[in-house]
């Protein structure tokens, strides 16, 4: 695969499409095509729209940037994945009261 050792944390700043990869050997960045340009007007933060994109996303009936549009329309700025407590937290403009987590299941891969 494209990482040789595990992932502890990803960061994604969804206007720009620029994802950090955080491992205990360093950081690298994916940098998409950004998905807006000038000045875009931030959606206010939409709770119930972040998790119908994120259902959406999860029945497999959206792809990725459809996926990422739809945060975004939804006011979503960024989002940090912890590997390690596995949470999601979808993030708008206010820290404090625009914020969704999701926990996620352990997941076991066999050989």
């Amino acid at each position: 695969g494209p990482f040789p050792f595990a992932i502890e944390a990803v960061h994604c700043d969804v206007a720009s499409m620029t994802t950090r990869y955080r491992t205990r050997h360093g950081a690298v960045v994916d940098q998409q095509g950004p998905l807006v340009d000038g000045l875009p007007r931030v959606a206010d933060f939409d709770r119930d729209a972040v998790i119908a994109a994120i259902r959406r996303d999860q029945r497999g009936e959206s792809t990725y940037p459809e996926f990422m549009v739809d945060i975004w329309h939804a006011g979503v700025i960024a989002y940090d994945i912890d590997l390690v407590s596995r949470t999601c937290t979808y993030l708008g403009l206010d820290p404090d009261i625009d914020v969704h987590v999701e926990d996620y299941p352990a997941v076991t891969l066999d050989d």
